[in-house]
């Protein structure tokens, strides 16, 4: 259920070794702070995010490794606002 795919930069440099979590209709989450160790549990994370309805899944609910690793989260779709010419 979980597929990895290679990005180039997430402009996260400060949080170190970052990974994304999206899927459609769901929120998308930044997790940063990732290293060689945190695999399995990203692995993990993963799976509990594909198997949530909304993308949600509580600190309680990740593995220990990434309780504190989310950087930022996004909404499934940001409304856009037509401004006039």
């Amino acid at each position: 259920a979980v597929r990895v795919e290679p990005i180039v930069c997430f402009g996260n440099c400060e949080r170190g070794c970052s990974a994304g979590l999206s899927q459609p209709g769901k929120w998308s989450y930044l997790v940063g702070g990732l290293g060689p160790e945190h695999a399995a549990d990203l692995l993990a994370y993963g799976e509990a995010y594909a198997k949530s309805e909304k993308g949600t899944v509580l600190r309680a609910g990740r593995p220990e490794s990434l309780r504190h690793a989310i950087v930022a989260r996004f909404p499934a779709s940001v409304p856009v606002k037509e401004t006039a010419p």
